[in-house]
């Protein structure tokens, strides 16, 4: 079973978001072992990538934790994200 997603525009990261190989792929096509731009699915490639040198990651802004809230159901914050809500960054493994 594949980690990259399919669909019927091509082979995708699910990491990134890069097109791995566009269109309908044929019996012959070989999948890559990781993605040429972010690296997945190496997790330590993927956080460099997501994170950067210079700034946090931009899925949590530096914090390490994002918040899943639903909008007025059950959260006590939905706007600023509530501690029912929260959960570690899957981009940066919660290191911001």
């Amino acid at each position: 079973m594949s980690d990259f997603m399919l669909n019927e525009h091509g082979l995708w990261c699910p990491s990134c978001g890069e097109c791995i190989a566009p269109g309908q792929l044929d019996e012959d096509f070989t999948e890559p072992d990781e993605c040429r731009c972010c690296g997945y699915p190496d997790a330590e490639a993927v956080a460099d990538y997501h994170v950067g040198d210079d700034e946090g990651c931009s899925n949590c802004a530096g914090e390490g934790v994002v918040y899943d809230c639903f909008e007025e159901y059950a959260c006590v914050d939905p706007e600023g994200g509530c501690d029912l809500c929260e959960r570690r960054c899957d981009w940066c493994g919660g290191k911001g």
